[in-house]
């Protein structure tokens, strides 16, 4: 079998021919997302680790939606904290009552098919709709990537699905009380029971 289209981003990446599921290597990162409720943590992690300058101001994009509006009065110490780090390092790409994150993240041309993109929010996988590799991570890894430009990773697997024959009328609208995501529908949570995936 040839490879799956996020071995061939990884591989031309990192300036190989190919690249197995599994391997860990260190990607040049493309982009990045950091978001309003992680952004104190990241700036702490940074400076802890010692770092000055952002890699490359221009690929961090920082995006206020979590805490829009504020409801608590620490939210707006992120606000704070996130505009003082943007002004000190540079950041253009700020994004406040934009949209959602990952949404503008794809709307605004930040992800471009074939790039490297993470950001601090499980739902940045979503960014595979444009043809990127794309994946969650946690502010320390943010923090690392921002005075580096890279990362490790290790090579995702893919279980290749095939459904065969007609599904149910009842599939993904089911009276009129829709599951919330895709990943909830009953066939794929049958999956997730059979394969070990724990995400919901």
């Amino acid at each position: 079998m040839g490879q799956t289209v996020v071995e061939k981003i990884i591989a031309h990446n990192i300036g190989r021919d190919s690249v197995k599921a599994g391997e860990i290597v260190t990607v040049q990162v493309d982009r990045v997302m950091m978001d309003d409720i992680m952004i104190p943590f990241i700036v702490d992690k940074f400076k802890e680790m010692g770092f000055q300058k952002v890699w490359d101001p221009d690929k961090a994009v920082l995006i206020y939606d979590h805490f829009l509006p504020a409801s608590q009065v620490d939210d707006t110490r992120h606000f704070r904290i996130g505009d003082a780090f943007a002004r000190e390092q540079g950041l253009t790409r700020v994004h406040r009552t934009d949209g959602i994150c990952h949404q503008l993240m794809t709307e605004a041309g930040h992800v471009k098919p074939g790039n490297v993109v993470f950001g601090t929010d499980s739902h940045t996988t979503t960014y595979g709709c444009v043809g990127a590799f794309s994946t969650g991570i946690g502010y320390t890894e943010m923090a690392a990537i921002l005075g580096t430009g890279t990362l490790w990773v290790k090579v995702p697997e893919t279980i290749h699905i095939n459904i065969e024959g007609t599904l149910p009328e009842v599939s993904l609208a089911s009276a009129g009380n829709p599951p919330k995501r895709s990943h909830q529908h009953p066939y794929l949570r049958l999956l997730r029971l059979r394969h070990g995936s724990s995400h919901r």
